[in-house]
């Protein structure tokens, strides 16, 4: 009952955060995008989900500098929101507090990756057939992969 509690505040705050999120919001992630990975970098709560936070900031910067664009961008303002949320250190959770303090961030990171993973693998099939890149490959093979 109390992690459903948590699916449903997460549910709220990101709709709330939607709601006044803009095309501001895309281009402030994609700048801030070497902050976010260093977040998530620095954090054992992030572990098994560093890839799938490298793929959307990938996308989010190939979206924002119009190499792929083929995205709703109800999809794109989702992902801004996930990656500016983990950011945030004044959220439901303050980041203050070790450990339990991203949990709420990781739960904002799955709840979006849940919802946009469809339109996600289309991008990565995309970024696959267009790169000769072996790291970025093996990237969106990890974001995808089901192994915990």
């Amino acid at each position: 009952m109390k992690e459903r509690a948590s699916k449903d505040k997460i549910r709220g705050e990101f709709e709330k955060l939607y709601k006044t999120a803009s095309k501001k919001d895309i281009l402030r992630a994609v700048e801030e995008s070497d902050k976010i990975y260093q977040k998530v970098a620095k954090s054992s709560v992030f572990e098994k989900e560093i890839a799938k936070v490298r793929l959307l900031l990938m996308l989010l910067k190939d979206y924002w500098n119009g190499k792929y664009t083929s995205l709703p961008y109800r999809t794109i303002l989702a992902i801004a929101v996930a990656l500016l949320y983990i950011l945030n250190p004044i959220d439901l959770i303050p980041d203050v507090l070790p450990l339990i303090g991203l949990t709420d961030d990781l739960t904002m990171l799955l709840f979006v990756w849940e919802m946009v993973s469809k339109d996600v693998e289309e991008y990565a099939l995309w970024k696959a057939e267009n790169t000769d890149s072996e790291s970025v490959k093996k990237l969106i093979e990890e974001a995808f992969s089901e192994e915990d």
